[in-house]
């Protein structure tokens, strides 16, 4: 799995279990929690959407050998081998409510269509939970999967925002309030919410926080393309000056180097360093933010497939896809050194009628 190197893999496939909550859920409010207690780590995730879509589907992909259909919800299965590659050392589990229903409860281990699922009633419970609808994942595992970005919970916590906010975009952190909770006894708890009191968000998309950067930033290109059957808008930035900026605090890890953020409509896959991307140097495009995002509901368009856990793009598609990327920043080159030649045409004349006015 390439650019781990941001994040360690059981930290940056996280998002993959709050997608769910965020798209089939269709949640207004997640909470997030990650509870400490020496080497262990119980996370949960908390959601006020619809409920599991299907249980028959669910019991499709929890089955004991991995599924290649990744449409049908494996990209959560491979998450959690992320924080626990043992499948029956796993310990999880996963309740859910429909509107006006009992809640259903699915726990571990994987086990195909057998995987345990009990209906459990309201008077069975201490307190009614998920109400009207919802869901509610919970696993416990090593924190050392997390590596030492769990040994601070501020800096544990600022990753998972970070994560947030680069994956989604503003459109979903509207819709959707985030809660986020980080404890370790004998720490001071971190706890974070995506919105104030009134409602207004305190958290924006990555693509926002530029947008703002007065001064810093400078659009280049902001254009719809459709490019051998692949329809996409491309947006390009130059940055400078954003050392121990907000911005900078902000986003440690995506405002280190130039990158392309390539997403799936409000989904952002991979944020790929632009000389990977295109085999140069490294410092060659030092300065430039850009963004790919396609549109995945326009009939007939090949558009590159994310790998399962959503964290990059199948490789035979990225290379496609760096063909198109290759012709377009030619064509943005050359009507940039277009317009720098119509500038120091003028200049130019500019000058030769200054002389002559002298003469």
């Amino acid at each position: 799995m390439p650019y781990t190197d941001d994040f360690p893999e059981a930290l940056l496939t996280f998002p993959e279990i709050i997608d769910g909550s965020v798209a089939q859920g269709r949640a207004t409010e997640v909470t997030i929690q990650f509870e400490f207690a020496g080497p262990r780590c119980c996370a949960t995730v908390t959601d006020n959407g619809k409920g599991l879509a299907s249980l028959e589907r669910f019991r499709t992909w929890a089955s004991v050998k991995s599924a290649a259909d990744s449409t049908s919800g494996h990209g959560l299965k491979k998450a959690m081998t992320k924080l626990e590659k043992d499948y029956e050392k796993a310990e999880w589990i996963i309740e859910f409510r429909k509107p006006n229903r009992d809640i259903v409860r699915i726990t571990a281990p994987f086990m195909g269509p057998e995987t345990s699922t009990v209906d459990v009633e309201d008077d069975e419970l201490e307190s009614k939970i998920l109400m009207p609808s919802g869901t509610r994942w919970q696993m416990t595992f090593d924190r050392a999967v997390f590596g030492a970005t769990a040994n601070l919970l501020d800096k544990f916590a600022f990753s998972i925002r970070e994560l947030i906010e680069t994956r989604y975009s503003e459109d979903i952190l509207r819709r959707v309030r985030f809660r986020l909770d980080v404890t370790e006894a004998g720490k001071i708890p971190v706890r974070m919410n995506s919105k104030n009191n009134a409602g207004q968000n305190v958290w924006h998309n990555f693509q926002w926080w530029i947008n703002r950067m007065a001064g810093r930033a400078r659009y280049l290109r902001n254009t719809n393309f459709r490019m051998d059957g692949c329809s996409f808008k491309y947006t390009a930035f130059h940055i400078c000056d954003i050392v121990n900026t907000p911005f900078q605090r902000r986003f440690p890890r995506y405002s280190g180097c130039s990158r392309v953020h390539m997403s799936i409509g409000d989904r952002m896959i991979e944020a790929i360093p632009m000389y990977k991307l295109l085999g140069t140097r490294p410092s060659e495009f030092n300065g430039r933010i850009e963004f790919v995002k396609f549109f995945p509901k326009i009939v007939g368009d090949k558009m590159p497939a994310p790998c399962t856990t959503k964290v990059s793009f199948y490789e035979p598609d990225l290379v496609s896809f760096k063909h198109k990327y290759t012709l377009l920043r030619t064509e943005e080159r050359t009507k940039s050194e277009s317009k720098i030649a119509e500038l120091e045409q003028s200049l130019a004349e500019a000058k030769a009628h200054h002389e002559a006015t002298l003469i």
